[in-house]
């Protein structure tokens, strides 16, 4: 092979290739780093797969396929590895236990990469791979893929849609400060995976429909996709640099456990004993923590909570240090990032959102209020 020199790096390549770069990029970031190895590790292969699909727009566009016609058939199709690798990465970033069978999604992936390499070795002359293309791909091969790749993909994020579902529910039961590990971005992805699967729909539709789109025709779709999948790269690069909580299932009490204790009364001795030794203070206390400090099972004080309170572990808490900042703000020297880290937030942004979901003020209105309020007169 020759002629590299005859290549043309023109604005669509060049267009392709600055969006591909910086996920690859991030891919390896992602696979050398040390926290939550499994996850980061998933994501990142998915990214190379997103690159991956990429190259055939990439190189078409610069004239290797001109160039070098013996290119066709190369095993660029990576498209059905991308739902499971996302599903698969969600999964490890929220539960411990063994991937097992799961790791069959990526069977078709790997059967459909195998396909291509049969063919190339099969049809060194690739005149007869496009013979094969016209008789036997094109109209039986490509309408199954076309089929199955956005299925796996829709599949896959409702797999996702349900499993962040289940842990939301799992952090704001178990921990306090719930918000850290709350991954957002996946929820993100979902809602932009709607978005990407119509696209992508659209695009093997059309490639159905018309035998095939050429590199101009599929390159408004391939470069959406592509966008879409770098901002996401690094929504995933700043939302997994810490462990996150596991999900698991609390042990359960028995209907006869229920019958025989007062929850609300027992909720009530449980906040009394919170408050008399200020452990809402602590920013990252847990459920597992706060069970052993009350030499108790976790389900037992989650029952407490939630039945004899009414609320999650993570509003009891949130309330008492409410409670609290609200005590601190009758010194007006404090300022509210003090108040915030002496209450037990974590942070000031988190602070403010509590304080308003709980009061209905900003900790800025509460203050103004406060200071703008009269004195009672004494008798």
């Amino acid at each position: 092979m020759f002629g590299y020199e005859e290549l043309s790096l023109n604005w669509r390549s060049a267009i392709m290739f600055s969006v591909c770069l910086p996920m690859l990029v991030i891919a390896f970031m992602l696979l050398t780093r040390s926290v939550e190895r499994r996850a980061n590790a998933f994501l990142g292969l998915f990214l190379i797969a997103s690159v991956v699909v990429q190259v055939p727009q990439i190189i078409g566009f610069a004239g290797a396929y001109d160039l070098w016609p013996e290119l066709t058939y190369m095993p660029f199709n990576t498209e059905l590895y991308l739902g499971p690798l996302l599903f698969l990465h969600a999964r490890a970033l929220i539960s411990s236990s063994p991937i097992g069978r799961q790791w069959l999604l990526l069977l078709p992936g790997v059967i459909y990469q195998l396909y291509f390499v049969v063919l190339v070795l099969w049809f060194p002359n690739y005149l007869d791979r496009w013979e094969f293309n016209d008789g036997i791909h094109q109209p039986y091969v490509l309408p199954v893929v076309t089929v199955l790749f956005p299925l796996s993909v829709v599949i896959a994020l409702v797999a996702i849609y349900r499993l962040t579902k289940k842990y939301q529910e799992f952090l704001y039961a178990t921990q306090s400060i719930a918000d850290r590990f709350n991954p957002v971005w996946l929820t993100r992805m979902i809602s932009i995976g709607i978005f990407v699967g119509i696209i992508l729909v659209v695009f093997q539709l059309l490639e159905l429909v018309l035998g095939g789109l050429n590199y101009f025709d599929a390159f408004p779709f391939q470069l959406i996709l592509a966008f879409v999948i770098s901002w996401l790269s690094l929504q995933a690069l700043a939302h997994t640099t810490v462990k996150y909580p596991k999900l698991y299932e609390f042990e359960s009490e028995g209907d006869t456990e229920d019958n025989i204790r007062n929850w609300e009364s027992e909720g009530r001795e449980l906040v009394a004993t919170i408050k008399r030794h200020q452990w809402y203070l602590n920013p990252s206390i847990t459920l597992s923590e706060l069970s052993s400090k009350m030499a108790s099972n976790e389900s037992y004080v989650s029952k407490s909570i939630n039945s004899g309170l009414g609320m999650n572990f993570n509003r009891l808490f949130n309330s008492l240090r409410t409670e609290h900042a609200k005590s601190l703000f009758k010194d007006s020297s404090i300022s509210i990032l003090e108040i915030a880290n002496r209450s037990g937030f974590n942070s000031k942004a988190t602070f403010n959102r509590v304080f308003k979901e709980i009061t209905s003020e900003t900790p800025s209105q509460y203050r103004k209020r406060m200071t703008k309020q009269p004195e009672t007169p004494s008798e």
